[in-house]
């Protein structure tokens, strides 16, 4: 038995699409025996519903800290008052806009003057989400609102890693993810794992960005999508060659037998 972690954004996810052969590859695995897992830098709130339905997942890591197997949480991690009130009140003097990405909400603070920005496109463009406008007495409920990431909606210069205590800063060139200390998405898959029993050689982990790392070098087989950047390339690490049924391409590599 494996373990198949996917990431979503450009890796499952093709633009808010999953390719039928994605999804009938996965299928397959998980009929055989093997587990299907979820792995993205979203937020549990920030689901798109074609990745939620597409598979009956084993289980989810959404926003590095929330972790779930079996319908079960294993672990979670939110931001409490004080590191919510850094990061609003960091994005109010720098007229930054920003999603604070929770399980149940996403609350977005955004300026005027800022019309062209990810936070604007995704507002105008992905309305199934619950979005809700964020305003500084909220902060006061901390950890009641569940957020569990925050996004930075533009790039923010290296000399602010240090602004935000008990967090880290994932830099994805044009919008930054702002994550608790101690979480990554490898972190998800150790407690899995375990849970499981299932050895780091036998976990397979799909991804294609600079938030997914952790999640490639801790899995014994790591597959990264055409566009990936070189960085995210190693000796455990193949490149597949199709953009939209990447997964399937390298599911049909690691499990030959299936087909």
């Amino acid at each position: 038995m494996k373990a198949v972690f996917f990431d979503l954004d450009g890796t499952l996810l093709c633009g808010e699409k999953i390719s039928e052969a994605n999804i009938t590859a996965m299928k397959k695995v998980q009929t055989a025996g093997n587990k299907l897992i979820m792995n993205t830098g979203r937020s549990l709130a920030f689901i798109p519903q074609v990745a939620a339905e597409c598979v009956e997942w084993d289980g989810r890591i959404c926003g590095n800290s929330y972790i779930e197997y079996g319908g079960a949480v294993l672990d979670r991690k939110v931001l409490d008052r004080d590191q919510l009130a850094v990061i609003y009140d960091f994005c109010v003097e720098k007229k930054i806009p920003c999603k604070f990405e929770g399980e149940e909400a996403i609350y977005t603070l955004s300026f005027e003057e800022d019309e062209s920005n990810i936070l604007q496109y995704q507002l105008k463009n992905y309305t199934e989400y619950p979005w809700r406008k964020m305003e500084r007495k909220y902060i006061e409920q901390g950890e009641k609102l569940k957020i569990t990431k925050i996004t930075l909606c533009e790039a923010v210069g290296k000399k602010y890693a240090g602004c935000f205590p008990g967090m880290y800063l994932i830099d994805m060139g044009h919008y930054v993810e702002i994550v608790c200390n101690g979480y990554n998405k490898a972190t998800g898959m150790k407690l899995i794992g375990e849970k499981l029993g299932i050895s780091q050689g036998n976990m397979v982990a799909f991804g294609d960005s600079m938030n997914d790392v952790e999640m490639l070098k801790y899995a014994g087989i790591g597959v990264i999508m055409p566009h990936a950047p070189k960085e995210l390339e190693s000796s455990t690490i193949c490149r597949v060659t199709c953009e939209e049924e990447g997964v399937a391409e390298g599911l049909y590599e690691i499990f030959p037998e299936l087909w």
